[in-house]
């Protein structure tokens, strides 16, 4: 059988389950192939201009759009222990330093950091003691103005000290744990819009009981709300338990706990979400030793365990799921305590929740002991943020952070999609300025040779996804496609190629209307 493919030639198949199969010179189809994988390199290590001891810059690591917001709790510049977030650009030039909010000794600004669009929202949880509470302010990334204050409705409220934040667009969601001098509480969660300020949603555990730090972790992802509580019980051990709560009313929908629980194992210590699936941190469970520690991924809309993760060369101590970040598929695991590059310099394990598979194990190329490379991460498009509060580059624990950005990295969203509307598909660092074809199957994996762009496809017997594109200057991008209408659920398997070069495969459902 013989097709023949010109790479100048267009091709007008949109994706649709009766696509004609992709035009190739010769087919080989093996049982078994080795996925190509994306992988992410080191471009840029970010320091503080003004970095000064024990500042711990990269405690928190966000981005807003092209723009990277890193804090430094411990900076000095308005008084010690005062705080200070800081706005680099993707190349690694600082643009601002955020220290205008009023000076408070103590206050630790930018303790708790999060950053979405144009937006971020930081806290100073903390004063000159527990009993003194904190602010939370909304910023303005691209001035570093602060535009409003976020208060409480309730005054008797402990908020927001030690408090957790997650942003989502125009909503914010702020966990008040902990109460203030010996006095106990239960905790809370807060919703707010961050144009207006004003309090939406004061949300309460169910089964609420003193000391029980219910918002020590929140998330938000679609039109829900995840809130850990850090000291709650399953089966009479401490090991923390994850509520889940609609977005718009605040109405309790369920409880997850542990099915293997340990005591103290930190379960929903932190939470990321992305689409229908939520991951719940559980950074001292004992599967590669004591306080070795995995993750729970679950499905967001019914609360089920989809699967549990761990390292397989995982170590005791290593806390691994300390910070957690989704973006699509991608799921960005720290392990601060991890040995790679010495005793608790650190290190970031990078998943594909398709598949559930490890894509790459990360290091800063210049690692150390005790440097906790990791101790927080954030991920968008091709680019991965990843803090290391205890580099000592400008003094000991001044702080640090590191760029990796994707090579030849496919992002489908959402996930899943959905028959008859418009998927996005994205490409990163891809070859730049050269066309660009989006392949997929529905029949999964194989090996698929096309001899004119010198190319080995991924996937058996691939058809055309939609018009082949261009990539930028920088090797990406993105179109858009309407996928075809399907009676039942149906897995897909998409690929994007250009001449000699491949992404990797993304595996996808798409489900009725």
């Amino acid at each position: 059988m013989m097709y023949r493919l010109s790479p100048n030639q267009p091709l007008h198949h949109p994706l649709s389950a009766r696509c004609l199969a992709i035009a190739i010179a010769m087919l080989i189809i093996a049982p078994a192939v080795s996925r190509a994988q994306e992988s992410w390199t080191q471009t840029h290590k970010l320091l503080a201009e003004d970095g000064r001891l024990n500042a711990f810059f990269g405690w928190r690591v966000g981005m807003s759009g092209e723009s990277i917001v890193i804090s430094a709790p411990q900076d000095h510049e308005n008084g010690l222990f005062s705080g200070a977030v800081y706005v680099f650009d993707h190349h690694g030039m600082q643009l601002r330093k955020i220290a205008e909010h009023p000076p408070r000794v103590g206050g630790r600004f930018g303790w708790t950091l999060a950053a979405d669009g144009d937006r971020a929202v930081a806290a100073d949880p903390y004063g000159d003691s527990y009993a003194e509470r904190g602010s939370v302010v909304v910023l303005d990334v691209a001035t570093g103005k602060t535009l409003r204050q976020l208060r409480c409705a309730n005054q008797d409220d402990p908020f927001p000290n030690f408090c957790a934040i997650a942003l989502r667009g125009q909503r914010v969601v702020i966990g008040s744990p902990a109460g203030v001098g010996s006095n106990k509480w239960p905790g809370a969660a807060y919703a707010f819009d961050i144009e207006t300020g004003e309090q939406l949603l004061r949300i309460i555990a169910p089964d609420a009981r003193d000391g029980q730090a219910f918002g020590s972790a929140v998330a938000i992802g679609g039109d829900k709300i995840a809130v850990s509580a850090y000291f709650d019980e399953t089966e009479g051990l401490r090991t923390g338990s994850v509520y889940v709560f609609d977005l718009s009313t605040g109405a309790y929908q369920y409880k997850l706990q542990p099915p293997d629980p340990v005591e103290e194992m930190c379960f929903g210590d932190s939470l990321a979400v992305a689409g229908d699936r939520l991951v719940v941190g559980a950074y001292h469970d004992n599967v590669n030793g004591p306080r070795s520690g995995s993750v729970y991924v679950y499905d967001l809309n019914m609360g089920r365990q989809l699967r549990k993760i761990a390292p397989s060369d995982g170590i005791e101590e290593q806390s691994f799921g300390r910070a957690l970040a989704i973006d699509g598929q991608r799921l960005v695991v720290g392990a601060f305590y991890d040995e790679d590059m010495g005793f608790r310099s650190g290190s970031v394990y990078l998943y594909d929740l398709s598949a559930y598979e490890l894509i790459a194990k990360l290091s800063a190329s210049d690692g150390e002991e005790f440097e906790t490379f990791g101790n927080d991460v954030a991920i968008q498009g091709g680019r991965l943020i990843i803090g290391a509060r205890a580099c000592n580059d400008l003094g000991w624990t001044s702080g640090a952070a590191y760029i990796f950005e994707a090579e030849n990295l496919l992002r489908v969203s959402p996930d899943p999609l959905v028959g008859g509307e418009a998927g996005t598909f994205s490409v990163f660092g891809a070859r730049p300025e050269q066309p660009i074809w989006l392949l997929y199957s529905l029949r999964g994996v194989g090996s698929t040779h096309i001899p004119q762009l010198n190319v080995t496809a991924d996937l058996s017997l691939p058809r055309l996804g939609c018009e082949p594109g261009l990539t930028d200057q920088s090797g990406d991008w993105a179109t858009t496609s309407v996928l075809p209408r399907v009676v039942g659920t149906t897995s897909v398997w998409f690929q994007a190629v250009q001449r000699e070069n491949k992404t990797n495969v993304a595996t996808m459902q798409i489900t009725p209307e």
